[in-house]
């Protein structure tokens, strides 16, 4: 599933318009990356926590 897909059946489920999906969809993943950022784990109910990858918690790659 790509943006364009995950937009168009958030546009549906919450009865709005594509664009705003697309801002709903925006925001969401900008709120996550504020997170990791940061160091911190995202928890979203139902999706469980979302630890953010080490490279962006301040960690080394492999």
């Amino acid at each position: 599933m790509n943006k364009t897909d995950l937009t168009r059946r958030l546009a549906r489920v919450t009865r709005s318009s594509r664009a705003e999906a697309a801002d709903y969809l925006d925001h969401a993943v900008l709120s996550i990356l504020k997170q990791w950022k940061h160091g911190q784990p995202v928890a979203w109910p139902g999706l469980g926590v979302i630890k953010p990858p080490k490279v962006l918690a301040g960690g080394h790659p492999k």
